[in-house]
């Protein structure tokens, strides 16, 4: 099975377990960063696309997958927070919000990934 054959693969599994059937997902992979991988999304069109590194093992790779499909969940509340947020800052405070920001929403949802795992497993 080809690299891109394993991810559609993985998208369509993670999109029903995540509830997102509705969601067109397109993706492509690069040569960059793993930092730099990740998603965008058009939530009114249910669209998204998501950038995957090369360089991920095959083994983490449906981690990833997970991951940046739960962006869509949290994704209305996110764009909330920001809006909410952004112009309340102080020029100091923006200039470290985003990286913060960015941290705890990933730790939120590697959190929230390893309870729905562990539920699977049952």
């Amino acid at each position: 099975m080809t690299r891109e054959q394993f991810i559609k693969r993985k998208l369509k599994q993670w999109q029903a377990i995540l509830q997102l059937r509705d969601w067109t997902i397109t993706f492509e992979t690069r040569d960059i960063d793993e930092f730099e991988q990740g998603i965008q999304w058009r939530f009114t069109e249910r669209t998204a696309h998501i950038v995957f590194t090369t360089r991920t093992r095959r083994d983490r790779l449906e981690k990833d997958i997970a991951h940046e499909l739960s962006h869509l969940i949290l994704a209305k509340f996110d764009r909330y927070i920001e809006d909410w947020v952004w112009p309340r800052l102080s020029k100091k405070e923006k200039a470290t919000y985003g990286e913060t920001h960015n941290k705890l929403l990933n730790e939120v949802i590697d959190h929230w990934l390893n309870v729905v795992r562990a539920g699977q497993a049952k």
